[in-house]
């Protein structure tokens, strides 16, 4: 009977693979009838003499790396589980194809020849001592990365203990320096403190500093303002000054007071040869000037007899004599204080009246009535030669002459 194997057809990957096989005493190939694939499968073996060797080390332990070295193809733990599940795969289709195929040449009545099982024997026999290989090598790359755990655990726990030693000093450091923080955090808010009170004060100064600089602007506004009345004052004090300095010049013992009374001739009274009058008579040439000018002269004569008289003071009359441009009377009242002309203020001009207001010539008799009483009751002396009364000098009626003018 001929072998079911050896009949294949020439073309067959089974064939091929064998005259390659033949060629190259060290690969060995096995057919699988059942999938048509190829079972050529290279011998790779390991170096079981030689250990992998740590060249890093880190701390995370899912990437503790291992060096290739000879006839390794790669050089992590993942390779060496990767060529044993490959390996162990690849082996269980040979057997399974083995299996399977042997199963089927007893239901055929097929035979298979030596050489046929003898290839299949030298495929099992290779993957067999190739996972052989595989699991040495494994042990191996095991052994060494226990032996790289368990250094990799000391060095740790030095460095742990090193830490730990390092820990308690760095901890007293801490300590310290948590307590150097604390205080300098207590000097902080005393220092806080202390400048908010400073800002405090300063500002309280600032406010105060404004006042006092409000108060020195009003002050420097009211001393300017004095120094001008001062100096205003004083220029009333030099014109006053000069003024008593010139009447203390006139010596009024001096003065003649010639005063003439003419009843039967129809004349006007005279003092110092000016006519004494009420009015403006420019038929008569009695001026403005003539009629002030005697007006002024019997104020003096008034005025000086009071100075003779110092017992003398008139409650509601006050005579001045030497003013411009003519003598005035200020009379004080109950109702207020008023001032009456003798004469007329305004030197000249179209719009003055011809004639002196009659409240001033009644002021002037009021004041010469009660200094003639004052004199005739302080000297108890002979009586005038003339009968007077308030409003009457003898027979003259002073007061009708005084209401005709005013009409």
């Amino acid at each position: 009977m001929s072998c079911s194997i050896c009949s294949l057809p020439s073309n067959n990957s089974f064939h091929r693979q064998g005259s390659e096989a033949s060629s190259r005493p060290s690969q060995k190939s096995l057919p699988s009838p059942a999938n048509n694939v190829s079972w050529a499968m290279p011998l790779r073996r390991r170096r079981v003499g030689l250990l992998p060797t740590m060249t890093n080390v880190s701390f995370d332990a899912s990437s503790v790396n291992v060096s290739a070295s000879d006839g390794n193809v790669g050089g992590s733990r993942e390779l060496y589980d990767c060529d044993i599940h490959l390996a162990s795969q690849r082996m269980d289709s040979f057997l399974k194809a083995t299996l399977d195929m042997l199963g089927d040449d007893q239901n055929t009545q097929n035979t298979v020849c030596k050489s046929c099982l003898d290839r299949i024997s030298s495929a099992l026999d290779t993957h067999s001592e190739m996972l052989l290989d595989e699991c040495a090598a494994y042990d191996e790359a095991a052994a060494s990365e226990e032996e790289r755990v368990s250094s990799v655990r000391r060095a740790l726990s030095s460095v742990v203990k090193m830490n730990s030693n390092n820990n308690i000093y760095e901890e007293i450091e801490l300590n310290a320096l948590s307590s150097a923080c604390n205080e300098q955090e207590q000097e902080l808010r005393i220092l806080q403190n202390l400048m908010y009170d400073q800002m405090c004060r300063s500002k309280a100064i600032s406010d105060e500093e404004e006042r006092v600089f409000h108060a020195l602007n009003a002050l420097e506004i009211d001393a300017r303002n004095f120094v001008e009345e001062s100096h205003l004052v004083t220029n009333m004090y030099h014109s006053v000054s000069e003024e008593v300095e010139a009447i203390s010049h006139v010596k009024l013992m001096s003065v003649p007071f010639n005063v003439v009374i003419s009843q039967d001739t129809g004349r006007y009274p005279t003092i110092n040869n000016l006519r004494l009058a009420y009015r403006v008579n420019e038929k008569a040439s009695l001026s403005y000037d003539e009629v002030i000018a005697a007006w002024v002269q019997a104020a003096q004569l008034v005025a000086f007899t009071c100075g003779l008289h110092p017992g003398f003071v008139s409650p509601h009359l006050r005579i001045i004599p030497l003013s411009h441009p003519c003598a005035k009377i200020v009379a004080t009242f109950a109702d207020g204080q008023s001032v009456h002309n003798l004469g007329w203020d305004v030197v000249s001009g179209a719009d003055r009246s011809k004639h002196i207001d009659p409240p001033s010539i009644l002021c002037f008799l009021a004041l010469l009535s009660q200094l003639a009483e004052h004199i005739v009751n302080a000297t108890k002396s002979d009586p005038p030669p003339f009968s007077m009364t308030l409003i009457s000098i003898d027979s003259v009626d002073h007061g009708r002459q005084l209401c005709i003018a005013s009409q």
